[in-house]
C-alpha cells in the first residue's frame, strides 16, 4: 500500500512538472493582466461609449468583456495555485514519505547495533579497563564486530548527523582496537580457556611481568590507552544522543 501511494505521488510530481513551464509565473501575470485590461475601460472609451450609446443607442464595447475579464483572472489565479500550492504539497507528501523511510531504516540500524553493544555494556567495559589496564577478548570480539558492523555499506546511516558522528565513532574505535592489537598481550600466560584475558603490556608492568625500571614506559602506554578509550567514550555518548534527538529513541 506505500510503495503504490509512493508511486503515485511520485507520478502526480512528474506531470506537475512536466506541465510547469519554467516562466509559469511570467505566464500568471500575462493572463492575470490581460483578464484585469477587459474589465476596466479608460475614461475616453467610456466617454466615447456613452455619446454614442445616447446619439446612436450603440455600444463600441461589449458588457461580456468584464465577465471574459473576470474569468482571465480566474484561470490566472488557478493555474498559479496549481503551479505553486499543489507542486508544494506534492512535494511535502514526497519529502514527508523519505523522512519516513530514512527514519525507519535508521532506526532499524540503531537496533542493531545497540543489541550488539549498549551504553551500560560500554561504562562496564571500560571501567574493567580502566580500573585493571586489560580487557577480555570476547569484549574485544565485540567491540570488533561492532566496528565491522559500522563500515559495511547496507548499515550506513542515511540522516547526515547520524553518518557524521557514526564515522566518528568508528575511527576512534579502530584507534583503540589497533592500540589494544598491538599493546596488549594474554596474561596471565597460557590461560586454558577462549575467553582469556588481554592486558596492557604485562612485561612492562612491575605487578605482573615486568620490572620497576619499566614503569616510564608503562605508564606512557596506560596514558595512551586512557586517551583513546575516553575518546572512544566521548564519540559514543555524542552519537547515542544524536539518535535520541533525530530518532526518538
Amino acid at each position: 500500500m506505500n510503495k503504490s501511494l509512493d508511486l503515485w505521488w511520485d507520478r502526480l510530481l512528474k506531470l506537475i512538472e512536466l506541465l510547469r513551464p519554467k516562466f509559469y509565473n511570467k505566464l500568471t501575470w500575462l493572463i492575470v493582466i490581460s483578464g484585469l485590461g477587459l474589465m476596466s475601460k479608460p475614461l475616453w472609451l467610456t466617454l466615447i461609449n456613452l455619446i454614442f450609446e445616447t446619439g446612436f443607442q450603440f455600444s463600441i464595447t461589449e458588457e461580456s468583456d468584464t465577465a471574459w475579464g473576470f474569468c482571465l483572472v480566474l484561470v490566472g489565479l488557478i493555474y498559479h495555485l496549481i503551479n505553486t500550492g499543489l507542486h508544494e504539497f506534492v512535494l511535502s507528501k514526497k519529502e514527508k514519505i523519505y523522512n519516513l523511510k530514512r527514519d525507519e531504516h535508521d532506526i532499524k540500524i540503531f537496533q542493531s547495533l545497540n543489541a550488539m553493544i549498549d551504553e551500560t555494556y560500554i561504562n562496564n567495559l571500560f571501567d574493567y579497563m580502566h580500573t585493571s589496564d586489560a580487557i577480555m577478548w570476547d569484549d574485544f570480539q565485540k567491540l570488533r564486530n561492532f566496528l565491522i558492523y559500522t563500515t559495511e555499506t547496507t548499515n550506513q546511516f542515511v540522516d547526515e548527523k547520524l553518518k557524521q558522528q557514526m564515522s566518528t565513532l568508528s575511527t576512534s574505535l579502530n584507534d583503540l582496537l589497533s592500540f589494544i592489537n598491538k599493546e596488549f598481550d594474554e596474561y596471565p600466560y597460557g590461560q586454558a580457556k577462549t575467553n582469556f584475558r588481554m592486558c596492557l603490556a604485562p612485561q612492562l608492568n612491575c605487578d605482573r611481568a615486568g620490572a620497576w625500571e619499566d614503569g616510564p614506559k608503562y605508564d606512557s602506554l596506560v596514558q595512551q590507552m586512557m586517551d583513546k578509550s575516553s575518546t572512544v567514550i566521548t564519540a559514543y555518548k555524542d552519537w547515542r544522543l544524536a539518535v535520541k534527538e533525530i530518532l526518538l529513541v
